[in-house]
């Protein structure tokens, strides 16, 4: 290496263009250190905001995944929950689910709707009367129904007939809640 103490700028300028191998080494360091500076720091930063960028974009796409996800899972029991339309869907259901049977509909009174988890249940009073067979096939149909339904609690009591003497009739009291998409 060459000496540049107590030599001029000027001086160790010309003892350095004296020797080639030293003034290639000083300016191929010389030209690393600028395009170190000017082009790699900026492309740095660069790649930063890219990787940021990326990140981000990768947990849209794991959310946008997971959302799909729950889709076609609610798809899936889509058949099971009612139609939306006006006024309340489970009335005509459950008035139609008894017209199928020989049996009598007593009352069907709504209750305040339970919270099931994330879901708002409708909950519904229904007594029906008639043979135990039929009532028995009735609770049979609500069970086997296409919708969410569950049966909270039933109750069966047999009742003398009015004016018939020796004939008895059964009432079913019932608490069903359906579930609503």
């Amino acid at each position: 290496m060459i000496d540049t103490e107590g030599l001029r700028p000027m001086e160790a300028l010309h003892n350095l263009l004296r020797r080639p191998t030293q003034l290639g080494l000083v300016l191929n360091a010389s030209l690393l250190a600028a395009w170190y500076g000017a082009t790699y720091m900026p492309f740095q930063r660069a790649i930063a905001e890219d990787e940021a960028r990326l990140a981000t974009n990768r947990e849209r796409l794991e959310l946008a995944r997971e959302v799909e996800h729950l889709r076609r899972q609610a798809d899936r029991f889509q058949d099971y929950l009612p139609e939306t339309e006006e006024g309340d869907p489970w009335i005509p259901f459950l008035m139609a689910g008894a017209r199928e049977f020989p049996i009598k509909l007593v009352a069907l009174d709504p209750r305040p709707p339970a919270d099931i988890g994330p879901y708002k249940a409708p909950v519904y009073r229904v007594v029906v009367e008639g043979p135990f067979p039929e009532l028995e096939r009735f609770l049979r149909w609500l069970e086997g129904s296409p919708r969410l339904i569950r049966v909270d609690s039933i109750r069966v009591i047999t009742k003398a007939a009015i004016g018939v003497q020796g004939a008895t009739t059964n009432e079913m009291q019932l608490t069903v809640m359906g579930l609503e998409g």
